[in-house]
C-alpha cells in the first residue's frame, strides 16, 4: 500500500514539476530577463549575469526534485567541471534534464540551443540574453560558433548522440562534436551519465515513472587530449571519424562501470 501511494506521489511530484519548469521559464521571461535586457548594456556582462541566474534556478529546480522524493543525484569527480577556460564538455544523453544537471553545476557556461527555441516567445529573450549557441542548419557555421566561444574563453556543453539515447540500445554519435574539438583544437572534458531506474527517456510519456526514485550519476573524466588524432591523419573526415568512434567506445564503457 505505502509503495503504491509512493508511486502515485511521485508521478504527481513529476508533473507538478514539468509545471513549475514551465511556469519558472514564463516567469522569468516577463521579469528578471526583461529587467536584464534592460538594465545591463555591456554584453558580455548580461551574458554571464544571464548564464549565472539560469545556474541558479536550475541549480534550485534539481535540489527541489530531489527533496519531492522523484530522483537521486550525484557526481563523481565534480572538480574537473570547475576549470575555466574554453572548457569543451561532451556528455553522454540518456534523460530529459541533462542539460538542466550539467548547468546546475556550472555558474557560467554556453550550450547549443536548437534554432526553433530563438523564435519561441517563452523562452527567446533567455536564451539570447545567455547568448547560447544556435544549432544552424549549416555545420560550418555551428563550428565557426562554437570555436568562436571556445577561444573567447568560454565553456561548453554539448551532447555527441544529438538527442536522448535509448536504454538497452547502441549509442549513436554524430561528428558535428569531433569537428567542433578537433577544429578548435581543445582538450575534451567527457562527462558520461546514466540514470537508474531509466526514467524521462525518448519518447517515454512524462507520466510513466519508474517503480521508485530514479538515480542520475554523473561521472566527470579525465581530459581527452584531441592532438593525437589531428596526428593520425591529415584529412578532417578521418581525424572526426576516428575520435567519433573513441567517444563511443569510452561513453559505452563508461556507462557499463557506473
Amino acid at each position: 500500500m505505502n509503495s503504491r501511494i509512493n508511486y502515485y506521489w511521485r508521478v504527481i511530484a513529476t508533473g507538478w514539476c514539468f509545471l513549475l519548469f514551465g511556469l519558472g521559464g514564463l516567469l522569468l521571461t516577463f521579469s528578471v530577463f526583461i529587467w536584464i535586457r534592460l538594465a545591463i548594456r555591456d554584453k558580455y556582462k548580461r551574458k554571464r549575469v544571464a548564464q549565472k541566474t539560469i545556474h541558479n534556478c536550475f541549480r534550485w529546480f534539481i535540489q527541489h526534485m530531489v527533496n519531492l522524493g522523484i530522483m537521486k543525484f550525484k557526481v563523481i569527480n565534480e572538480e574537473k567541471l570547475s576549470r575555466r577556460g574554453g572548457q569543451l564538455i561532451l556528455a553522454s544523453h540518456p534523460t530529459l534534464i541533462d542539460v538542466v544537471l550539467l548547468i546546475s553545476l556550472l555558474p557560467e557556461t554556453n550550450c547549443i540551443v536548437k534554432k526553433s527555441l530563438f523564435k519561441n516567445p517563452l523562452v527567446r529573450s533567455i536564451i539570447s540574453a545567455a547568448d547560447y549557441t544556435s544549432n544552424s542548419d549549416d555545420p560550418e557555421e555551428l563550428i565557426d560558433s562554437c570555436k568562436k566561444s571556445l577561444d573567447d574563453g568560454q565553456s561548453l556543453i554539448i551532447f555527441p548522440e544529438g538527442t536522448r539515447s535509448v536504454p538497452g540500445e547502441e549509442i549513436k554519435l554524430q561528428r558535428g562534436s569531433a569537428r567542433i574539438a578537433l577544429s578548435a583544437k581543445k582538450n575534451i572534458t567527457p562527462v558520461t551519465i546514466t540514470c537508474n531506474p531509466p526514467a524521462l527517456m525518448k519518447n517515454v510519456p512524462w507520466y510513466k515513472v519508474p517503480k521508485s526514485p530514479f538515480h542520475i550519476t554523473l561521472k566527470v573524466g579525465e581530459d581527452l587530449n584531441v592532438s593525437q588524432f589531428l596526428e593520425k591523419s591529415s584529412m578532417e573526415s578521418k581525424q572526426a571519424r576516428y575520435l567519433t568512434k573513441y567517444l563511443k567506445d569510452y561513453f559505452t564503457e563508461e556507462a557499463n562501470l557506473l
